[in-house]
């Protein structure tokens, strides 16, 4: 399924939002990962970026409750 919506968001040129809670597949697919905690927005990072200290701070938030 999404290697279709992959696929068709590159031929037509649009904007998929999907929510992810495999960090592997967002990294395959995503242009941009926004990670969520609590309703909050713990990053919003190209997917280039998106590194150990970026998932980090997206599960400690969850565990700890509190987004740093």
């Amino acid at each position: 399924m999404l290697d279709l919506l992959h696929g068709i968001a590159r031929s037509e040129g649009v904007a998929v939002v999907c929510s992810l809670h495999q960090v592997h597949l967002a990294r395959a697919y995503a242009d941009r990962i926004v990670g969520l905690s609590s309703g909050r927005v713990v990053f919003d990072l190209p997917t280039a970026r998106f590194d150990e200290n970026a998932f980090q701070r997206l599960y400690r938030s969850h565990v700890t409750g509190h987004v740093t």
